[in-house]
């Protein structure tokens, strides 16, 4: 039986060991990596309950999972490309910001 420390340590540690090791990656990999992989925690998160934890999942659920990861992947492919002129689009990082020295744009 766990103690009240042990309650309180895996309380504070079981959702922020996975939140930094996320901030982390997302520091490391590229945002389109990055949003990838994390559409695949659900399709881990039925793979580890089926191995570990003997916990079946109906045909329901798959097609779920199946289609969080198909949405991600098909956004993930379709938006680089702009539908003007097939010129790769700006990423989030790269919008124009106003210089607070002066009136006109500059690139991020």
């Amino acid at each position: 039986m766990l103690g009240a420390l042990e309650c309180a340590a895996l309380a504070v540690l079981g959702p922020a060991l996975p939140y930094a090791a996320e901030m982390t990656a997302l520091r490391i990999l590229e945002p389109a990596v990055f949003g990838v992989w994390m559409s695949l925690e659900p399709s881990i998160a039925t793979a580890v309950g089926l191995l570990v934890l003997h916990q079946v999942p109906d045909v329901v659920q798959l097609v779920g999972v199946f289609l969080v990861v198909a949405a991600s992947v098909g956004a993930e492919r379709t938006r680089h490309i702009s539908p003007s002129n097939d010129q790769p689009s700006r990423s989030p990082t790269q919008t124009p910001r106003r210089d607070r020295t002066s009136s006109q744009c500059t690139r991020a």
